[in-house]
């Protein structure tokens, strides 16, 4: 009996994934395959080795589909499968995935605390070699593990949109610091601080404003910086 369901749950994995890799390069098709999908999975037991991949596609369809709630479940329950060695190179993948995820199912808190996490571990190892790791959730679809400054960004970009100025000033300061980020972290940098409101914060904001414009580097950021100053003078 167990030999026929794992027999039968391969069956219908195998299918639902040959449906769901079909166009890896679109989301249509994907989109509307998604009912037998979703049919052939609930036929996939969660007694075996498939269960794994079936909640990552039951992640991706649901957050293809906007149900970010359950994208975010299903994801969850993926990545407490990652238990094995084989699986280990989908952990920080996987990880970097749910963080997002939990921003877009209304829980920034969770999303900036994996956010930290997972920059902690990345400066702990190669982020090459992190980026370069691949498994069953690459396989699938799952986005790769963001650059450590894209990881920042994120972290800082969530807490800019909750609103808590502070916190998004400090990631970005850590990204200066580190050297990382270009002249974008450096205006969102000064963006954060000025929201802050304080003088001294307005100060500092002022003064990357204009370290930006000194920029040998002619982009789009520098520009912003340089019509921030403008009105900044104009206000004045």
């Amino acid at each position: 009996e167990i030999d026929q369901e794992r027999r039968l749950s391969e069956k219908n994995y195998a299918e639902a994934r040959s449906l769901w890799i079909q166009d890896g390069s679109g989301t249509k098709r994907k989109v509307a395959f998604d009912k037998k999908i979703r049919e052939l999975l609930t036929q996939v037991s969660d007694e075996t080795s498939f269960s794994y991949p079936k909640e990552i596609i039951l992640a991706m369809l649901d957050d293809l589909a906007g149900k970010n709630v359950g994208a975010l479940s299903h994801a969850q329950k993926a990545r407490l499968l990652v238990t094995s060695h084989e699986r280990n190179q989908d952990a920080d993948r996987l990880d970097a995935w749910i963080a997002g995820l939990h921003a877009k199912a209304g829980d920034p808190r969770a999303s900036v605390s994996m956010y930290r996490n997972l920059e902690k571990r990345l400066a702990q190892k190669s982020e090459q070699h992190a980026l370069a790791q691949e498994g069953v959730a690459s396989a699938l679809g799952v986005p790769p593990v963001p650059l450590l400054e894209d990881l920042i960004v994120a972290e800082a970009e969530v807490l800019s949109g909750t609103g808590e100025w502070g916190e998004a000033a400090q990631a970005y300061a850590r990204a200066v610091e580190a050297g990382i980020g270009g002249n974008r972290v450096k205006y969102e940098y000064a963006r954060a601080l000025s929201r802050v409101g304080g003088e001294k914060e307005k100060a500092k904001a002022k003064q990357v404003l204009k370290e930006l414009v000194q920029s040998k580097k002619e982009d789009f950021w520098r520009k912003l910086a340089a019509e921030s100053l403008a009105r900044q003078g104009l206000e004045n």
